[in-house]
């Protein structure tokens, strides 16, 4: 039972790391377009 319960928290520790990087990659990428509006 708690070799589940690590294994469950594991892949949602991995599911939350990349959405982090998601949403850094997705305010990166409006930040830019915000800075660069002519090159779009």
């Amino acid at each position: 039972m708690i070799k589940y319960v690590t294994k469950v928290l594991s892949t949602i520790k991995i599911i939350d790391n990349s959405l982090v990087v998601y949403l850094c990659a997705i305010s990166v990428k409006t930040i830019k377009n915000k800075e660069y509006p002519k090159t779009r």
